[in-house]
């Protein structure tokens, strides 16, 4: 496998391993990473799916130990970066207010409410102030 790894899959609820029996993952290696901002959530799967190079890391860890409040995001981002990572696609379960939206549909979010406070919400802790698009 290369250096690069193109895609960085983040796993939230409901998706904790890619290395399922059924799944077409082709598994490669397993490996923590440390990070200067501590550990991230787990380890990373690093393999290929359908000829694409990824890392793979469960948010919450594999059974769900960590809650959203104390997912360490600094660590898992670097993480992923530090193994290569060029994109980044978070996968999540949510739930919903509205009858069209069914189970296994697949949204993609105009606007985003984010109640994990409580943890660093940036990089940059120090001078000068550097602002990130949500976005």
């Amino acid at each position: 496998m290369a250096d690069i790894a193109p895609v960085g899959l983040l796993g939230g609820t409901g998706f904790y391993k890619a290395a399922a029996e059924e799944s077409e993952l082709e598994v490669f290696d397993v490996v923590k990473v440390d990070t200067p901002f501590g550990e991230p959530s787990d380890a990373l799967t690093i393999g290929k799916l359908h000829g694409v190079d990824i890392v793979f890391l469960s948010r919450h860890g594999v059974g769900h130990k960590i809650p959203a409040h104390a997912v360490n995001y600094r660590a898992n981002i670097f993480a992923m970066k530090a193994r290569g990572v060029e994109n980044l696609l978070s996968i999540s379960a949510v739930g919903s207010m509205r009858e069209e939206y069914h189970p296994r549909d697949l949204a993609v979010p105009s606007q985003l409410y984010d109640n994990t406070t409580g943890r660093h919400m940036t990089f940059f802790d120090g001078a000068p102030a550097v602002h990130v698009d949500f976005a």
